[in-house]
This record gives structure tokens, sequence and C-alpha cells, in this order.
């Protein structure tokens, strides 16, 4: 039970740390706290199959009831950034048909006006 409760707490301090890494625009930081909190959430997974069942004292129902809405705050904050790339993207899309745009436009220019008979 203590061994849980410890994973629990590291998962905690995990979601904290890729929140912050969110908040500081620490993309690569994040995939890799995103890594440890899989490994924690795979870990207790085991735990409670080895046990048999699902391991729950007051002291986890507690730091679960922490977790959940943390969990939750750094969902919306994943969404956020990810739509905030997304329209970083679409604006660089636009602006790539744009400039194709323009550059197709005086690419056809090619001397088609010339009358070469005198």
């Amino acid at each position: 039970m203590e061994e849980k409760e410890q994973l629990l707490k590291d998962y905690f301090e995990a979601t904290r740390a890729a929140i912050e890494s969110i908040e500081l625009d620490q993309i690569d930081q994040l995939l890799d706290i995103i890594e440890i909190r899989e490994d924690l959430i795979e870990q207790i997974k085991a735990l409670d199959e080895d046990n048999g069942s699902t391991i729950k004292s007051p002291q986890i129902i507690e730091l679960i009831n922490y977790i959940r809405p943390l969990d939750q705050h750094l969902i919306s904050k994943m969404n956020e950034k990810k739509d905030e790339i997304q329209s970083k993207m679409s604006s660089i899309q636009v602006g790539k048909q744009l400039r194709g745009q323009y550059n197709q436009h005086y690419e056809n220019a090619d001397g088609i006006f010339y009358d070469k008979r005198q």
C-alpha cells in the first residue's frame, strides 16, 4: 500500500512538472514527463493486478482526489497548446499558398507577346 502511495505522489509531482513545462513552452521536457507519467500508471496498474484488486485506503483516495483536478488542468493546458500550434501551422500554410500564387503569377510571363516579324 505504501508503494502505491509513493507512486501516486510521484505521479502528482510529474503532473505538476508537466503543467509547468507547458506554461514555460518546454515541449521536449513535456514529452519526457509524459513518458514518466505513463510508466507510473503502468506500475500502479501492475501493482493492483498483483494484489488481485485495486488497492484503496483513505490516503490513496485523498491522493487521487488531489490528482484528478490537476490532471484535468493539465489536459486543458495541453488542449490550449495544441490549438495554439494548429493556429500557427494554419497561418504558415496560408502564407505558403499566397507566396506560391504570387510567384506562379509571374513565372508564366515568358515572352509570349514578342512579335519577331518585321
